[in-house]
């Protein structure tokens, strides 16, 4: 269960769509969000994330580097490629268990990188971070 500490975070008014293929992963970054007040969405794999995007865009967009079939950093570059509109203020946070090469592409389709093991207080100020610089139009 997260920790108290992440009171100070209030994510209540946005949608945040998260892809990871472990669940362990899965639950720990669904239950971070909740505790903060995000209404959250939840995928195994980029396939079920994009029946999600059909359904509801969300504010932000947490995935898994490494998922089977499709990688993180590939699911980031279709939703750049077929909704480039929406793409441009959804940041994407990618977190990776590894330390890999991610290949710089132009314009960038990852906002952010997260190291597993998942520190709590890190994510949830990245988020906080990226939401504000969307809302004030600094992206």
């Amino acid at each position: 269960m997260p920790s108290s500490d992440l009171r100070q975070y209030d994510f209540s008014n946005y949608k945040v769509l998260v892809i990871d293929d472990n669940d362990d992963s899965l639950v720990l970054l669904v239950e971070i969000f909740k505790h903060c007040g995000a209404d959250v969405i939840a995928a195994h794999d980029t396939f079920e994330a994009r029946g999600v995007l059909e359904r509801v865009w969300p504010d932000i967009i947490v995935t898994d580097i490494n998922l089977p079939r499709e990688t993180g950093l590939e699911f980031a570059e279709w939703v750049h490629a077929h909704h480039p509109d929406r793409a441009r203020s959804t940041p994407i946070i990618a977190i990776t268990a590894t330390s890999p090469i991610v290949r710089i592409t132009r314009p960038p389709v990852i906002d952010a990188l997260i190291h597993k093991p998942i520190v709590l207080e890190e994510v949830c100020q990245l988020v906080e971070t990226l939401l504000r610089e969307r809302r004030s139009g600094d992206r």
